[in-house]
This record gives structure tokens, sequence and C-alpha cells, in this order.
């Protein structure tokens, strides 16, 4: 564990001289790890992008209640077996259902084509300025 917030704080903000004058800059020590850092930074971007930060309490918690098994179903937990590999965990609900995720939005409508403009072409003004990009 101790790894994991060494690598979580290789980097420190240090004040850097450029052509600019002084900029600080996130830099890290020659022979520090931080792909840890890298990866928390990467899963965080991708949580932002998923709206995971956008669902609320009760959403988690419906999620969350669908992932746990049901502890007073009956069924008990089985005897260990010294033998082989303990067996799969089987639980009281089938995984179709599971609470599923929110549904997708609507896919955007196509909008109408563009009106063209009705000023002059002059080398200061041009409706076809676009068509070059």
């Amino acid at each position: 564990m101790a790894e994991f917030y060494d690598q979580l704080t290789a980097e420190s903000r240090m004040l850097v001289k450029t052509g600019r004058g002084e900029e600080h800059r996130w830099l890290k020590p020659a022979g520090k790890r931080n792909e840890k850092l890298d990866c928390t930074v990467y899963a965080l971007f991708c949580a932002q992008m998923l709206g995971l930060h956008t669902l609320s309490d009760k959403l988690w918690a419906r999620l969350e209640a669908g992932l746990e098994p049901d502890l007073f179903a009956g069924g008990g937990v089985p005897a260990p077996n010294a033998e082989s590999d303990p067996a799969p965990v089987q639980t009281s609900e089938p995984p179709s259902a599971v609470a599923a995720a929110p549904p997708l939005p609507a896919p955007p409508t196509a909008r109408p084509p563009a009106v063209r403009s009705t000023v002059p072409n002059t080398f200061i003004v041009s409706d076809s300025w676009s068509s070059r990009l």
C-alpha cells in the first residue's frame, strides 16, 4: 500500500524558468515511478466522461443491492472442500434481474441544411471560406 501512495505523490509542482518567464510545471524526479498516478488520472477521466459523478446515491444503492447476494434467502453457505477449488458463488437472482444501467439518451436529430449567405463574394467576405477547411 505504501508503494501506491509513493507513486501517487511522485510528481511535484515546481517553478521552472522558460523562454516566456517562470512557469509552474508538474515534474517527476528521475528514477521515480508514477504508473499508479497515471492510472488513477485515467480512471477519474473515464468516470467523468461516463457521467458517474451525476448518478444519485439512491441509484448507486440500487445498483449495489442488485449485485449483493441475499444473505437470508436460504441455501446457506456450502462447507469448504479442501481437495478442490471453491465453487463459484451462486446468487438468488439470475443475472438478468440485476438493476440495469440508465437508458441511453436519444440520438441527435439531423439539422436542416444551412442557408447560403446573400453577401457578395469579395476578398474580405466570402461565403465559401469554410469549404476550404
